[in-house]
């Protein structure tokens, strides 16, 4: 077999990859045929190949009158519903192997669900024979609902039970021709390897391939199944090629795969806009009579890698097409499928405004101003970051405030400093410092009522603050008497307004002192002190023991002694007086 491969370059949009044979035959041909039941028994395009035929039971088997039909149903792990093929019990499909796609190498594989095991002790899978030998692969029966593997007549191979039916498996039945290993695999785990040493499960060219249709020899041993997927290679299938496989099933079973291939962008960091195109579609590259046309909408090819991958050029970044149309050229069929990719700039510059509050910090910077910061992103790039920042500044009041007893300020009602923090609403904290003194102007009081000598003056003074007004209407903190009469003050603070009298009696002012007094606490003649003091303008007067030690000494002609020494209890005694008054002018001694 010759072949060639011709690969035209179009340097703005398309790429023709073509793969020419000259016959079909030779050892080195790959032939696949693949079915995916969407409403008939027909190769999947751009495939060609034979179409699949219903075929009965031999025997009286009470088959149906048809050989199954399509009907929708949930595709296993795809999750989506389609149309698949139902084959009735005691009827299969034909595969009529006309080109010996299925001899010593092979690989057959289907992704199918098992409605109905049927009443017989075994349920065919695959029939080499056409019908004319009871060797096979069959489902045997283990319990009602779960089957196992037999290869009749050697016997039952890998875990059993383990089939059961409404579950859908990818069954895959791989021959190496070197080896005569057949590998079962069941979705992507190898279930048994058996050694085919007899050549009893190999198919001949020109002879049919029968799938869960049962022989003449031993009759109606067969299933009712859903046929989503069905394919037929002359390739042996490697376990990588089967996890491909089953990782794609919702793709290979669903849609056709001829046309699949993935884009990748290389190199983020790079100025140039790259793009990696992969064909991961299921022709393999020995396979024959398919022109692969790639069309790349603007952008133009820098290499290219045999079968399978393109590096593409565009002249700027953005959102980007490619499609590929596969054309199988014998049979005149074509697959096409596009994609979209958007090729992106990995040096990433981000502008950020952020506002903190005093005292807290953004990113390490905990002040107003613009920083640029660098940092490596996921795929390796600078990225770079402009930071605008701002940083509240701090708010911080100081209030004074005088209240009188019973007040509050902000619930606080004793003297004090007080700091408290309340959120405002930039989110930031404001802080109020209150000082607080509560005042007590006390009660307005002129003294005792007292009496004035002839010509002498007494001052009144007010013993708050405040402001004043006196009997006279006057507003001054003090007041002269001269005479005798009824004084009085009123005196107005924050905290309210208190009055007090006095009255002021006239007398002659004779300076005279008791001889005696008994301090013991009766209120009768408690103090020792002058008699009728008046107003003098300057008074003393001192009190000694016996022993000639002062006991008291007061300049308050008003004020007297209680006794007391020392805070010790009055002591009953002699005591020596002095005293020093002056008077209208006049010094007494």
């Amino acid at each position: 077999m010759t072949h060639l491969f011709l690969r035209m370059v179009c340097r703005v949009c398309t790429i023709i990859f073509m793969i020419l044979s000259c016959g079909n035959t030779g050892s080195s041909q790959t032939i696949r045929h693949t079915y995916r039941f969407n409403d008939n028994l027909e190769v999947s395009p751009p495939e060609c190949g034979p179409v699949l035929t219903p075929l009965r039971s031999a025997g009286n088997c009470n088959a149906a009158a048809g050989g199954g039909a399509f009907t929708d149903d949930n595709v296993g792990l795809c999750g989506v519903t389609r149309k698949v093929y139902q084959n009735n019990l005691h009827w299969g499909l034909s595969y009529p192997n006309t080109n010996g796609t299925i001899t010593d190498n092979y690989t057959i594989q289907m992704y199918v669900k098992n409605i109905s095991w049927g009443s017989a002790t075994w349920s065919r899978i695959i029939d080499f024979s056409n019908g004319s030998s009871d060797d096979g692969i069959y489902y045997k029966i283990s319990s009602a609902t779960e089957r196992c593997l037999d290869f009749y007549p050697s016997g039952v191979r890998g875990t059993c039970p383990f089939f059961k039916l409404d579950t859908y498996y990818l069954l895959t039945f791989t021959r190496n021709g070197t080896t005569g290993i057949i590998d079962v695999y069941v979705n992507n785990t190898k279930f048994v390897s058996y050694p085919d040493n007899s050549n009893r499960y190999v198919g001949t060219s020109g002879v049919p391939i029968l799938i869960y249709r049962d022989d003449a020899a031993v009759t109606c041993e067969s299933a009712a199944a859903n046929f989503a997927y069905l394919s037929f290679s002359t390739e042996y299938s490697s376990q990588a090629t089967v996890d491909r496989d089953y990782n794609g099933i919702c793709s290979i079973a669903n849609a056709p795969d001829a046309a699949n291939f993935k884009i990748e962008q290389p190199d983020l960091c790079n100025a140039a806009n790259d793009l990696t195109v992969t064909y991961t579609g299921g022709i393999s590259s020995q396979a024959t009579g398919y022109l692969f046309n790639w069309d790349w909408h603007g952008g133009t090819e820098v290499s290219a890698n045999g079968f399978g991958q393109y590096v593409v050029r565009y002249p700027d970044k953005g959102i980007k097409t490619v499609t590929l149309n596969v054309r199988n050229a014998p049979c005149g069929t074509t697959e096409s499928k596009s994609q979209q990719f958007e090729i992106k700039d990995g040096k990433v510059t981000t502008s950020v405004s952020q506002t903190i509050c005093a005292g807290t910090s953004y990113e390490g910077y905990n002040s107003s101003g613009i920083y640029t910061d660098s940092f490596k992103t996921t795929g390796g790039c600078d990225s770079i970051r402009v930071l605008t920042l701002t940083a509240l500044s701090s708010l911080t009041t100081t209030i004074d405030s005088t209240i009188c007893p019973g007040q509050n300020v902000n619930g606080y009602n004793s003297s004090g400093i007080y700091t408290d923090v309340f959120r405002l609403a930039n989110g930031c904290d404001s802080t109020r410092i209150l000082k607080l003194l509560v005042i007590n102007p006390g009660t307005t009081s002129l003294g005792p009522d007292r009496s004035i000598c002839i010509g002498d003056t007494i001052l009144l003074s007010a013993n708050i603050s405040g402001k004043f007004e006196w009997q006279d209407g006057s507003t001054g903190n003090n007041f002269i008497v001269s005479k005798p009469g009824t004084y009085w003050l009123e005196v107005t603070t924050p905290c309210g307004t208190s009055r007090d009298e006095v009255m002021i009696s006239e007398s002659s002012c004779v300076t005279a002192f008791p001889s005696g007094f008994t301090p013991n606490g009766d209120g009768k003649n408690d103090v020792f002190r002058m008699v009728n003091p008046g107003n003098p303008q300057s008074f003393l007067l001192q009190i000694y023991n016996r022993w000639g030690q002062k006991v008291f000494e007061t300049t308050d002609a008003y004020k007297g002694w209680n006794g007391r020494t020392n805070g010790h209890d009055p002591s009953p005694g002699t005591y020596v007086y002095y005293c020093s008054v002056q008077l209208n002018g006049t010094r007494r001694d």
